[in-house]
């Protein structure tokens, strides 16, 4: 999730394309936006008991969701660790995932 946030942050034009309304029918952009992969470390994570059970696929989406609006909020200047939100993208991500951690 951290690399995903430093490529949204480094990359805002690629990440706005990727993960924005699309108006073309693009298999590239298709397959950037795909999520099996993370659905799948999602999945590992669980049998490993590092994150709580249940559908991987939801909780890849709720990690995904997070770290998107993470990235957003920091692009745009509504976070930062010594300013709003008192935190920077990968705090929240890191927080997010501390919560979970101890319900697995």
């Amino acid at each position: 999730m951290l690399t995903y946030i430093a490529w949204a942050l480094t990359y805002p034009a690629r990440f706005r394309l990727v993960f924005g309304p699309w108006t073309v029918d693009s298999p590239e952009l298709g397959e950037a936006a795909d999520a099996d992969a993370l659905i799948d470390v999602v999945a590992r994570c669980q049998a490993a008991g590092e994150l709580p059970s249940g559908d991987p696929a939801r909780l890849a989406a709720l990690l995904r969701a997070s770290a998107r609006g993470a990235a957003d909020l920091s692009a745009a200047g509504h976070l930062a660790a010594d300013g709003k939100g008192h935190a920077d993208a990968t705090d929240l991500v890191d927080d997010l995932l501390a919560y979970l951690r101890p319900a697995a």
